[in-house]
């Protein structure tokens, strides 16, 4: 699976433009968050759009480019997509942009250690920092056999809930999205 394969699927379920209080991403456009990345230059065409009274989700086709380019940079090539096992590469993309670097490493990290501790020369730390260790277990994770191949993501799926349920349990107020992210991010 490659890049476009995996930036469609994460466009399916990424809504368009979003203003909800209660979201702690605050104003969203097809899951790109304001508030992680205020610098972004499709903000500055979204005000244009907003200013000429229009409704952002009326522009999406127009915008979609932009808001690919920006997955492929932030995401896919900077947090090294293309380098990991097939069997997790799209729902690893997906989860870095919905829960962050940090927690999509941390379940690198877990990862490596649950299935290649022998391989990695014992515990990695699990940080949620990409370092010289962490990359021998993504390698280490590549060459796991074909059945443990079929393991990984599901392993990687449970991870997934317990972050989100982790969330849940800090803050109740996100039991407005914790289904969702269940279905659409754990399932």
């Amino acid at each position: 699976m490659g890049f476009e394969q995996a930036v469609a699927k994460v466009l399916d379920h990424e809504g368009g433009f979003v203003d909800d209080p209660a979201d702690r991403g605050g104003m969203t456009f097809m899951g790109i968050s304001r508030r992680w990345f205020p610098d972004e230059p499709l903000w500055e065409k979204i005000n244009a759009l907003l200013d000429e009274g229009r409704n952002p989700n009326e522009a999406m086709d127009e915008l979609r480019p932009d808001v690919k380019d920006f997955y492929r940079r932030e995401f896919w090539d900077k947090h090294g997509c293309e380098t990991l096992p097939e069997s997790i590469k799209e729902r690893h993309f997906d989860f870095t942009i919905n829960a962050g670097a940090g927690s999509s490493t941390k379940i690198i990290q877990i990862l490596g250690n649950v299935f290649c501790q022998e391989e990695l020369g014992g515990v990695i730390d699990e940080d949620g920092l990409t370092g010289p260790a962490t990359r021998r277990a993504i390698e280490a994770l590549g060459n796991l056999g074909e059945d443990m191949q079929e393991v990984l993501p599901i392993a990687y799926r449970s991870l997934q809930g317990v972050h989100f349920l982790d969330i849940y349990k800090s803050n109740r107020s996100q039991i407005r999205f914790i289904r969702g992210w269940l279905l659409n991010r754990a399932s």
